[in-house]
């Protein structure tokens, strides 16, 4: 396993818990983010499945305790959206997937230097 991205799936789901115990949850949901990243690189499903469960849990927290919050359900719904946090789940799910197929089906995972220009 890469140490870098290893060291940064780390960091990464630091800031999260961070974040999410000082109620930012801007941050909190980028750190997320990144954590999806690195667990993509990875290839790690296990990191995209913490990341649809924190996520997950995340928007439940605020939609219960604060739901007046810019990035409740909510607050989204106010405005003709669904959440990020909802968005976060699905694509979390989305990106586990997709490894356990590439997994399942023997395929390599497409260099990131491979995109056309």
């Amino acid at each position: 396993m890469d140490t870098t991205l290893n060291g940064l799936r780390g960091a990464a789901l630091e800031l999260f818990t961070s974040a999410r115990e000082a109620g930012q949850y801007e941050i909190a949901y980028h750190a997320l983010c990144a954590l999806l990243h690195a667990g993509e690189a990875m290839d790690d499903e296990a990191t995209c499945q913490l990341v649809e469960s924190r996520a997950h849990e995340c928007r439940d927290w605020i939609d219960l305790h604060a739901p007046e919050h810019k990035l409740s359900t909510q607050s989204a719904a106010s405005r003709g959206h669904e959440g990020m946090f909802r968005h976060l789940t699905v694509t979390a799910e989305s990106a586990r997937l997709r490894i356990e197929v590439q997994k399942r089906q023997g395929r390599p995972k497409a260099p990131l230097s491979a995109a056309k220009r």
